[in-house]
């Protein structure tokens, strides 16, 4: 069973998002929990929420977790984030591919 979370939209003062073609929906299989104040996490639900939580610093990198869309069960047997789309999270971070952030 997939759980289909709604998009995040990141935005704040001074921050300009460029238009971008449409995401496909974020998902979250049973078993698996999306969380963290930007929605950068993928944890596993058994533990109640344990270590799915982050501090709120406001960030133009966080623009990037927009390529963070399917959270489920991996290989190794915990949930995660799919392997291209931590590459393209990377991707984005590594080459400041972000708005800039005006103060």
């Amino acid at each position: 069973m997939l759980l289909i979370v709604g998009t995040v939209v990141l935005s704040g003062a001074g921050c300009v998002l460029p238009p971008t073609a449409p995401l496909k929906p974020r998902t979250v299989a049973e078993g698996c929990m999306n969380g963290g104040c930007g929605g950068e996490l993928c944890c596993d639900a058994s533990r109640g929420g344990l270590g799915c939580m982050s501090n709120c610093v406001a960030s133009p990198k966080n623009y990037c977790n927009r390529y963070l869309r399917t959270c489920r069960v991996q290989t190794d047997g915990h949930c995660g984030w799919d392997a291209d789309e931590l590459e393209r999270d990377k991707q984005c971070v590594e080459n400041e591919d972000f708005p800039a952030w005006e103060e």
